[in-house]
């Protein structure tokens, strides 16, 4: 399962595993799941992408996580 940190609250979710288990570990915890989907080819997400990286690193309560959809397994 996902270990969760300040240092780690920007990790890449690479599996549908992982995304599930994170699912269930931030239901158990009754916290807060903010998961950013993108692409790298997405005009909006890379003018959004330094936003939401400076605002994960000052994030202590809520678990922010990413996801890119062009290489998630499944």
């Amino acid at each position: 399962m996902i270990q969760e940190t300040k240092a780690t609250n920007n990790i890449l979710i690479d599996s549908r595993l992982e995304f599930i288990n994170l699912l269930k570990q931030t239901k158990e915890k009754d916290e807060i799941l903010i998961i950013y989907f993108f692409a790298s080819w997405c005009g909006p997400c890379k003018s959004f992408g330094p936003i939401y990286e400076a605002v994960s690193k000052k994030q202590e309560t809520n678990v922010m996580k990413k996801i890119d959809i062009d290489h998630v397994e499944s």
